[in-house]
Protein backbone atom coordinates (compact mmCIF):
# COMPACT_ATOMS: atom_id res chain seq x y z
CA UNK A 1 0.00 0.00 0.00
CA UNK A 2 1.93 3.14 -1.03
CA UNK A 3 -0.35 5.46 0.76
CA UNK A 4 0.97 3.73 4.28
CA UNK A 5 4.19 5.42 3.03
CA UNK A 6 2.83 9.05 3.09
CA UNK A 7 3.04 10.92 6.11
CA UNK A 8 -0.12 11.53 7.61
CA UNK A 9 -2.09 9.30 5.25
CA UNK A 10 -3.26 7.75 7.56
CA UNK A 11 -6.32 10.40 8.11
CA UNK A 12 -7.65 9.41 5.02
CA UNK A 13 -7.05 5.79 5.16
CA UNK A 14 -9.20 3.20 3.06
CA UNK A 15 -9.29 1.03 5.90
CA UNK A 16 -10.59 3.06 8.33
CA UNK A 17 -14.15 1.96 10.42
CA UNK A 18 -16.51 5.07 9.15
CA UNK A 19 -19.46 3.34 10.18
CA UNK A 20 -18.36 2.78 13.84
CA UNK A 21 -20.97 3.04 16.86
CA UNK A 22 -18.00 5.29 18.51
CA UNK A 23 -17.86 7.95 15.55
CA UNK A 24 -14.15 6.98 15.21
CA UNK A 25 -12.18 6.77 12.09
CA UNK A 26 -9.61 4.61 12.84
CA UNK A 27 -9.56 1.11 14.53
CA UNK A 28 -7.35 0.81 17.46
CA UNK A 29 -5.03 -1.63 16.00
CA UNK A 30 -4.61 1.04 13.06
CA UNK A 31 -4.08 3.59 15.45
CA UNK A 32 -2.13 2.30 18.12
CA UNK A 33 0.60 1.40 14.87
CA UNK A 34 0.77 4.76 13.32
CA UNK A 35 1.05 6.53 16.84
CA UNK A 36 3.96 3.73 17.48
CA UNK A 37 5.86 4.92 14.27
CA UNK A 38 5.66 8.56 14.61
CA UNK A 39 7.06 8.13 18.47
CA UNK A 40 10.10 5.94 17.26
CA UNK A 41 10.40 8.37 14.41
CA UNK A 42 10.69 11.25 17.41
CA UNK A 43 13.02 9.41 19.49
CA UNK A 44 15.44 8.77 16.56
CA UNK A 45 15.49 12.35 16.00
CA UNK A 46 16.06 13.02 19.70
CA UNK A 47 19.10 10.38 19.21
CA UNK A 48 20.55 11.67 16.38
CA UNK A 49 20.42 15.59 17.99
CA UNK A 50 21.82 14.38 21.50
CA UNK A 51 24.51 12.36 19.26
CA UNK A 52 25.44 15.59 17.62
CA UNK A 53 25.56 17.72 20.42
CA UNK A 54 28.09 15.47 22.31
CA UNK A 55 30.25 15.21 19.41
CA UNK A 56 30.51 19.18 19.42
CA UNK A 57 30.80 19.69 23.39
CA UNK A 58 33.83 16.67 22.92
CA UNK A 59 35.78 18.28 20.02
CA UNK A 60 34.95 21.48 22.04
CA UNK A 61 36.92 20.55 24.82
CA UNK A 62 39.82 18.51 22.65
CA UNK A 63 40.62 21.90 20.91
CA UNK A 64 40.23 24.42 23.35
CA UNK A 65 41.17 22.78 26.95
CA UNK A 66 38.81 24.58 28.39
CA UNK A 67 37.37 22.82 31.50
CA UNK A 68 36.28 25.79 33.61
CA UNK A 69 33.08 25.80 35.99
CA UNK A 70 32.46 29.31 34.19
CA UNK A 71 31.83 26.86 31.14
CA UNK A 72 29.70 24.15 32.76
CA UNK A 73 27.29 26.58 33.73
CA UNK A 74 26.90 28.40 30.96
CA UNK A 75 26.21 25.14 29.13
CA UNK A 76 23.79 24.09 31.44
CA UNK A 77 22.12 27.27 31.93
CA UNK A 78 21.78 27.53 27.93
CA UNK A 79 20.30 23.94 28.13
CA UNK A 80 18.01 24.43 30.86
CA UNK A 81 16.39 27.69 30.98
CA UNK A 82 14.10 27.81 28.77
CA UNK A 83 12.78 24.59 30.06
CA UNK A 84 12.58 26.11 33.76
CA UNK A 85 11.00 28.92 32.33
CA UNK A 86 7.97 27.03 30.67
CA UNK A 87 7.90 24.66 34.05
CA UNK A 88 7.33 27.39 36.52
CA UNK A 89 4.73 29.69 34.11
CA UNK A 90 2.97 26.75 32.83
CA UNK A 91 2.90 24.75 36.14
CA UNK A 92 4.27 21.38 34.41
CA UNK A 93 7.04 18.90 35.89
CA UNK A 94 10.52 19.17 34.58
CA UNK A 95 10.34 15.73 33.13
CA UNK A 96 7.46 16.47 30.76
CA UNK A 97 10.49 18.06 28.91
CA UNK A 98 12.64 14.95 29.00
CA UNK A 99 15.15 16.17 26.07
CA UNK A 100 16.54 18.74 28.47
CA UNK A 101 18.00 16.41 31.60
CA UNK A 102 19.17 13.62 29.04
CA UNK A 103 21.22 16.72 27.14
CA UNK A 104 22.24 17.84 30.74
CA UNK A 105 23.57 14.41 32.07
CA UNK A 106 25.53 13.92 28.42
CA UNK A 107 27.03 16.78 28.68
CA UNK A 108 27.90 15.78 32.51
CA UNK A 109 29.49 12.70 31.36
CA UNK A 110 31.27 14.32 28.37
CA UNK A 111 32.62 16.95 30.66
CA UNK A 112 33.85 14.71 33.23
CA UNK A 113 35.28 12.28 30.68
CA UNK A 114 37.28 14.59 29.51
CA UNK A 115 38.37 16.45 32.47
CA UNK A 116 39.89 13.45 34.28
CA UNK A 117 43.25 12.70 33.30
CA UNK A 118 42.77 15.42 30.73
CA UNK A 119 46.69 14.56 29.53
CA UNK A 120 44.91 11.03 28.13
CA UNK A 121 42.89 12.86 25.30
CA UNK A 122 46.18 14.09 23.16
CA UNK A 123 48.03 10.72 23.49
CA UNK A 124 47.29 8.16 20.68
CA UNK A 125 45.04 5.99 22.65
CA UNK A 126 44.31 7.81 25.32
CA UNK A 127 40.95 9.49 24.80
CA UNK A 128 39.89 6.27 22.92
CA UNK A 129 40.38 4.34 25.48
CA UNK A 130 38.27 6.96 28.12
CA UNK A 131 34.93 6.92 25.09
CA UNK A 132 35.10 3.60 24.95
CA UNK A 133 34.84 3.35 28.99
CA UNK A 134 32.07 6.04 28.36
Amino acid sequence: NAQSYIPFSSLSSPYSNYGDDDGGNYDDEEEEHYLNRYYNVSRLGSTILLFLTGFGHTTYFYRTRDYSFTRVLRVLIRINLTAVILCLTLGNPYLLYNICPLHSLSFLMIYFTMKYKSYWNYSIYGLRWKLMGL
